[in-house]
């Protein structure tokens, strides 16, 4: 199957740059729609508003303004996001079942460049309001103007730092930590100088609390909101109690809107948005938690989509060489093996020959059963089934291997236990062909003799078990993980192909194949189907599975 490659990310002082870029932009974007209002509001009061008296002139500049300030805010916010927005979709997509931690990285960075957005789209918000708080009326007292200034340049200077490094440095788990906190402490400076927790600008609090939910991973989101939270009391308490007395918000007369000395109206907001974090930040955490969950299953669905794709592929292309090698091969092999038997049977034994014949014959055989396994496994037929007897299909596969473990010198032995009734609704051929297949390979395992057992049981959760179990040379441990690959043997003479087959019929069957081994203590291959109730059919089959 053809894969397209992946575009190679952006290296993390071209990310750096392009971020720089994009608020440079934003910046314009800001500028260019304030410049627009201002033109326009120019047209305006040359035409009408000057008319009127100075008052209403200035209440006309105020709204300017504000209108100014607020739309070029949203424009350029609306362009950071819609830039920023994009590449955390990317992140969220990166899941990919070949390289999680470079897809969960790809997602931390994603969030960080989204949050780094944010946090300057903030700053604009933040310009804009304290230039009218501290130059329309003014709204704070004027010993406050420096502090909250203070903040906006502090803000600045903390985004432009995390935009010099870029959203790959930043997206660690610690540093996004750190940004919240330093966030919710810029946020308390200006809200503590401009009125205390009574600026309606306080509700922020939960803003951050929610934006830690997004952002971080469990279980600090919680921990942010009750962190935040506690930080917000403290806050509060040191306002009450006049330790760290608050700035004023002024009305239109100058007089405070909440004087740091009503200390109830202090108390009870500081309570509000306390309760107030800790409820959103936990209901937001629970949120992407669970979409989170949500991502996690569409990403294993979208890994098995992947992997049945490719076996798709794969049996297609197998298929069409099993049959292309079965029309070229199959006559002439078949030729070469009778002519060979013949010629073996007129030739005496001591004659060099006679030897030479043999190898040719059994290479032919050889090449007949890589054909007859190419096909087995590219023609893999859905089961046809029938409620059977589990003994009898057991006691089928041991006829079929008798021959061949007397020429070995292995004995078969079966124990049926209390399971000598049980019956499974299935395909017998093909059961069939599963443990014909497990017990030639255990044959094979005992070079020099041996017991090969067939042990009939079941797990504990009551599903059939089948224990092919042998006293051969055993499986290595380093091969173990690879023997139900497809085309991977250790033998001379093997195609790879026999447990890749076993056990795709095996899981036709809902059931599941399993090995237990050491070098040199023998090999125990565990078939294990579902349960089956006599005259339920298909209804009374349960799903089998691994503990």
């Amino acid at each position: 199957m053809r894969m397209s490659e992946p575009e190679p990310g952006p290296e993390p002082g071209d990310t750096g740059q392009l971020l720089t870029a994009r608020l440079v932009v934003a910046l314009l974007v800001w500028l260019g729609t304030a410049a627009v209002i201002f033109a326009a509001y120019g047209v305006v009061e040359g035409l009408w508003i000057w008319r009127y008296p100075l008052e209403t002139r200035r209440l006309a500049h105020f709204g300017r303004d504000l209108t100014a300030a607020l739309a070029g805010g949203i424009a350029a916010g609306l362009y950071l996001f819609g830039r920023v927005l994009p590449s955390l979709d990317r992140g969220l997509e990166s899941e990919s079942p070949e390289r999680p931690d470079s897809a969960a990285a790809s997602l931390r960075e994603a969030l960080a460049g989204w949050l780094l957005g944010l946090r300057w789209v903030a700053v604009l918000v933040s310009v804009a309001v304290v230039a009218f708080a501290t130059r329309y009326g003014p709204r704070v007292e004027s010993g406050s103007s420096p502090y909250l200034w203070a903040g906006v340049v502090l803000l600045f200077a903390f985004n432009t730092v995390l935009s010099l490094y870029g959203p790959r440095r930043i997206g660690s788990q610690d540093a996004l930590l750190g940004q919240v906190a330093v966030d919710v402490a810029i946020l308390a400076w200006l809200v503590h100088h401009a009125g205390g927790l009574s600026n309606p600008f306080a509700g922020f609090f939960v803003f951050h609390a929610a934006i830690a939910a997004v952002v971080l991973d469990p279980p600090w989101p919680r921990r942010a909101a009750v962190g935040i939270a506690l930080f917000v009391l403290v806050l509060g308490v040191a306002e009450v109690t006049g330790w760290l007395p608050p700035g004023c918000v002024l009305d239109d007369g100058g007089v405070c809107v909440a004087p740091p000395a009503d200390w109830m109206l202090q108390a009870a907001t500081g309570t509000a948005i306390a309760v107030m974090v800790i409820v959103c930040g936990l209901i937001v955490a629970s949120l992407v938690r669970v979409l989170h969950a949500d991502r996690e299953r569409l990403a294993a669905a979208r890994a098995q989509i992947f992997a049945e794709r490719m076996q798709e592929e794969r049996m297609a292309v197998v298929g069409k060489l099993a049959a292309a090698l079965a029309h070229e091969l199959n006559n002439p092999l078949g030729a070469i093996a009778l002519f060979a038997q013949h010629a073996l049977e007129s030739v005496r034994a001591q004659d060099p020959l006679h030897e030479h014949l043999g190898t040719v014959l059994r290479n032919a055989k050889l090449c007949k059963k890589i054909v007859r396994d190419l096909l087995e496994y590219a023609r893999q037929r859905p089961p046809e089934r029938r409620e059977v007897l589990l003994a009898e299909i057991v006691a089928d596969a041991e006829r079929t291997l008798l021959p061949q473990a007397e020429d070995s010198g292995v004995t078969l032995r079966r124990e049926d236990g209390a399971d000598s009734r049980a019956r499974v609704y299935g395909d017998p051929d093909q059961l069939r062909q599963v443990l014909v297949n497990l017990g030639l390979n255990a044959i094979e395992a005992m070079p020099d003799g041996g017991t090969l057992t067939f042990c009939l049981g079941r797990t504990e959760e009551g599903q059939l078990r089948i224990d092919v179990v042998d006293t051969g040379v055993g499986i290595p441990s380093a091969e173990q993980e690879w023997i139900f690959t497809a085309f991977h043997t250790t033998k001379p003479e093997g195609t790879g192909l026999g447990l890749t087959v076993a056990r795709d019929l095996v899981a036709a069957h809902g059931g599941a194949l399993a090995v237990t081994s050491a070098a040199g203590r023998g090999t125990t291959f565990t078939v294990v189907l579902p349960a089956h109730e006599p005259g339920a059919g298909g209804a009374g089959i349960r799903e089998a599975s691994w503990s």
